[in-house]
């Protein structure tokens, strides 16, 4: 098992019902000045799938209310929910210690 902390919170963006977290996720890259043209999905393909995250996400059927999604991605930690697009500077992991008394 792994423990997972999150660095300092850099941005959070609300995904709108009508547009999905991709729209949401280069919102939040341009509120923290990372250097993304929002047009160019090629790129982010070479960390996620766009469209997967948007299915993953989106509308009323896809019933991901307690999900997540996290993956690092020029230089900073995204965190995808149903609702909301969180970037953090870091991320950490250590092995959970799993001794009991």
């Amino acid at each position: 098992m792994y423990l997972y902390q999150f660095g300092s919170l850099l941005h959070t963006e609300r995904i709108d019902a009508e547009e999905g977290p991709v729209a949401a996720l280069f919102r939040a890259f341009e509120a923290v000045d990372v250097d993304v043209d929002a047009d160019s999905t090629d790129v982010l393909h070479d960390y996620i799938d766009p469209g997967a995250l948007d299915r993953l996400f989106s509308g009323p059927q896809s019933g991901r209310d307690g999900g997540f999604v996290v993956f690092e991605i020029w230089d900073v930690v995204v965190q995808v929910t149903r609702y909301e697009v969180a970037i953090y500077d870091s991320l950490s992991v250590s092995a959970a210690d799993e001794s009991r008394d």
